[in-house]
């Protein structure tokens, strides 16, 4: 039923139960895999002497890059292969949710599969849910994986 699985990866214990789950699909389906991991970039309005954007851009990206090997390493030890993908987030008129969305429409997924954090009442006002902002403007299904 779906062949091309896309599960958005951020390090947390929730984004591992999702990639746990994408893991169980793609195994029972026969599907391909793809992870993907967005580091965002934080503009700080602290000046340049307090805190060197480049270094702060490079140890983000080197992050993210950790978490998709960490991510990979889970894929591997199942038996199964799968591809990665880090996008960088410098366009701050661009949400986490619409680069996920972007990178499925151009890989073809038909599935997303994401953990939500599970926020509820005045957190989930002030925070948001990038998962939400994912599952409502998706084209395909998508499986929420809550928090424990």
């Amino acid at each position: 039923m779906f062949k091309r699985i896309l599960v958005a990866v951020d390090g947390s214990e929730t984004s591992m139960r999702a990639l746990a789950k994408a893991i169980e699909l793609t195994r029972a389906h026969g599907s391909h895999l793809m992870l993907v991991h967005v580091v965002e970039e934080v503009f700080l309005n602290v000046g340049e002497e307090i805190v060197d954007p480049r270094a702060l851009w490079s140890a983000m990206t080197a992050g993210g890059e950790k978490v998709l090997e960490r991510m990979l390493e889970q894929v591997h030890a199942a038996g199964m292969e799968a591809e990665s993908r880090m996008i960088e987030l410098r366009d701050m008129g661009e949400t986490i949710a619409g680069s996920i969305l972007r990178e499925a429409e151009a890989w073809q997924a038909d599935l997303i599969v994401a953990g939500t954090h599970g926020r509820r009442g005045w957190r989930r006002i002030l925070l948001g849910s990038t998962a939400e902002e994912v599952a409502r403007m998706a084209t395909m299904p998508v499986l929420l994986i809550r928090a424990p």
